[in-house]
């Protein structure tokens, strides 16, 4: 009996060390104004607390003491906290105090979380449904008027703390409308069936933050290359005749050109690199958000290579964008961690945005 006694308080003994090993500090929480208690939560990174304000992951910082909590609703962040016994902490604008502590064993206390590379990161999938750009263009030095390209775009949108990061590609753009011409040069061009690629580099850096309203300023670098269908049709000299009339007295000679209408289908690459500053002012709330800013291009370079020729004669097409400001707004909700926003933007550019972004 002894003998197989000894092999089971063997276990026992190794389970009931083993839970003593692993046990880790707790903590407890009273609303101030409801009175409610909650917890006890287990101090420990990536742990949830479940408040009558929310739901929030608890961060611990290095000093293994510190810690933050993050909305999982909106990933907005309160703190830095200290866990210190009657500690008063705001948590999503309601008012919470430190009740109770349990320490853990000397041999398991608190250890720094080891860092992860997806720390204060954000991703974003965004559809373009719809974007024009204002533009000035000439051909061959006159003035055509104002123009517009409209587009359709997909895009990765990486945040990383406080640098961004786009890459996207252009799945449609065209002209919103031909060029006449003037008939003895070329008539109706047009372009369309444009696709291309984009990427940009920038800086969101928050410069107040008061409950939850926050202010940001950003800026941008931004490049777009697009390939582009330019058609067109032109009368050109296919042959001259010549018909020498001789008579008595003079000679006459007639000369006639033969034209013929050509159509034409060639590639147009429209590139531009921009720079943009601006600000924004957000409205963050559990289920929702609310956003508006202003945006700016204190540089841009833009350019369009293309060609239209006939008779062995070329017009050059330019492009210049015609206002350089922009403002912008946009709403979401989130819905267990992942936000769902539309965002339109007026001014330089009119664009209308649905995007879905997911933070850590």
């Amino acid at each position: 009996m002894k003998t197989r006694l000894l092999p089971l308080l063997i276990t026992v003994l190794l389970m009931g060390l083993a839970t003593v090993g692993y046990a880790q500090q707790t903590f407890t929480l009273r609303g101030v104004r409801s009175s409610q208690d909650y917890g006890p939560f287990t101090f420990r990174h990536g742990g949830l607390l479940k408040l009558e304000s929310g739901e929030f992951k608890l961060n611990i910082l290095a000093d293994g003491r510190a810690f933050t909590l993050v909305d999982t609703e909106t990933g907005l962040a309160y703190g830095v906290y200290e866990l210190v016994l009657g500690r008063m902490i705001d948590i999503g604008d309601v008012l919470f105090i430190i009740t109770t502590i349990s320490a853990p064993p000397p041999s398991m206390a608190a250890q720094p979380p080891a860092p992860s590379f997806l720390d204060d990161t954000e991703f974003a999938v965004e559809l373009t449904l719809l974007h024009k750009t204002a533009y000035d263009w000439e051909i061959n030095g006159a003035s055509g008027g104002d123009h517009e390209v409209e587009r359709g775009a997909a895009a990765l949108k990486v945040r990383k703390g406080i640098v961004t990061m786009d890459l996207g590609l252009t799945t449609d753009a065209e002209w919103d409308h031909t060029i006449a011409g003037d008939g003895d040069s070329f008539e109706n061009a047009g372009m369309d069936d444009g696709t291309g690629w984009f990427a940009a580099v920038g800086l969101r850096v928050p410069v107040f933050k008061e409950g939850r309203w926050s202010g940001i300023v950003h800026g941008e670098a931004f490049y777009r290359r697009e390939e582009l269908s330019l058609q067109y049709g032109a009368w050109e000299i296919e042959s001259i005749t010549t018909i020498t009339d001789t008579n008595a007295v003079t000679n006459a000679v007639v000369v006639t050109e033969n034209r013929q209408y050509n159509n034409y289908d060639e590639t147009a690459t429209l590139t531009e690199t921009l720079v943009s500053i601006g600000i924004e002012l957000c409205y963050n709330a559990p289920a929702w958000s609310w956003y508006a800013g202003l945006r700016a291009l204190p540089w841009s370079d833009t350019s369009l290579d293309a060609v239209i020729r006939s008779d062995d004669r070329r017009y050059d097409i330019t492009f210049e964008r015609k206002d350089p400001i922009m403002a912008y707004g946009g709403i979401g909700v989130t819905v267990m961690g992942i936000r769902t926003y539309i965002e339109a933007e007026g001014g330089g550019e009119t664009s209308v945005r649905l995007g879905l972004s997911y933070a850590y």
